[in-house]
């Protein structure tokens, strides 16, 4: 089945409307969970006088947010124009989900997926319920904004690998994309890995098997660890849970292998998150579910010759979980 520009267009603007609908009752929602700490009755967001603050080590005297001065430096701006009126921040939100799900549309052309499975993609992202969560609440701005930057960086360097001129300006423009993603949110670190497996299934185009290609995302995930865990939060690998000291890597593992465990069975489901303490990474839950997904990644690639974009998406879910 071919669609034309017109069809096309038609069915992501219905796509759209539907994603208005689906979220339109956002907008009677009050400011629930961290929207107090962060937003109601943060002096920190109401006086643009702290807005430098955001850079300095005062941050955390100041702010009880982590350091994420791209997400912080949002609520200041939005506070600005909104003051407490609950309508514009969801307003922003509902505006920012949908040029997320434009970005993922266009960045789902560039793979050549062909229109129906590109619409299907936009469609599936911008309707899913997981959502929800990150949409209605006002203050959990991290994630959507995160993906913002993340999509216009993976846009700009497949640009840039296939583009004749402007290869550089390309370039560029992805590296300070991928700042801006890893100072909203700290997820944005697993866009090196991301860009490896899609240029890794295109057989890498030859501009990006140069060392000095990958140097610049590699010095910037070192810059940015660096900068949020040991300058500025000066925690480094370790942290405290319940007044616990644990390695912040052993927890991430652990948190990791609940996640997959609520992915592959979503039993005992509750609306707030229980982080696990480490338990090991040879707990039960890692010895039955490491395998599960071991064995799921060998069937995909095995099915991938088939199918490239089957490992891509098996990829996104075991990277971004």
């Amino acid at each position: 089945m071919r669609l034309t520009r017109n069809k096309e267009w038609f069915w992501l603007l219905l796509i759209c409307l539907a994603t208005v609908i689906a979220y339109g009752n956002s907008f009677r929602v009050p400011f629930i969970y961290d929207d107090a700490g962060q937003i109601v009755e943060s002096a920190f967001i109401k006086n643009p006088a702290f807005l430098p603050k955001l850079f300095t080590s005062e941050y955390y005297q100041l702010s009880p947010k982590r350091y994420r001065p791209v997400t912080v430096a949002a609520y200041f701006v939005q506070y600005a124009f909104w003051r407490l009126n609950l309508w514009g921040y969801h307003l922003f939100k509902l505006i920012l989900h949908l040029v997320n799900l434009l970005l993922l549309y266009y960045y789902l052309r560039m793979l050549r997926t062909g229109k129906i499975v590109a619409l299907l993609g936009a469609a599936f992202f911008a309707l899913h319920p997981a959502h929800t969560e990150t949409i209605t609440c006002v203050s959990f701005l991290d994630d959507p904004l995160m993906f913002f930057w993340f999509m216009l960086s993976v846009i700009s360097v497949t640009r840039a690998v296939r583009l004749a001129a402007h290869q550089w300006s390309w370039y560029i423009a992805s590296i300070i994309f991928y700042l801006l993603a890893l100072a909203s949110k700290e997820l944005a670190l697993i866009l090196p890995l991301w860009i490896a497996l899609q240029f890794g299934i295109d057989r890498f185009p030859s501009s990006s098997r140069k060392v000095g290609f990958w140097a610049g995302y590699i010095a910037l995930t070192i810059f940015w660890i660096f900068i949020r865990f040991f300058w500025m939060e000066k925690s480094g690998w370790l942290m405290s849970s319940g007044g616990v000291g644990i390695s912040r890597p052993q927890l991430i593992i652990t948190t990791y292998l609940h996640y997959l465990r609520v992915a592959f069975f979503p039993i005992n489901l509750c609306l707030d998150y229980v982080y696990p303490l480490p338990g090991g990474v040879f707990a039960v839950s890692g010895i039955l579910l490491i395998p599960i997904a071991l064995i799921g990644s060998i069937i995909v690639i095995a099915s991938s010759a088939k199918s490239r974009f089957l490992l891509l998406g098996w990829g996104w879910f075991i990277l971004a979980l």
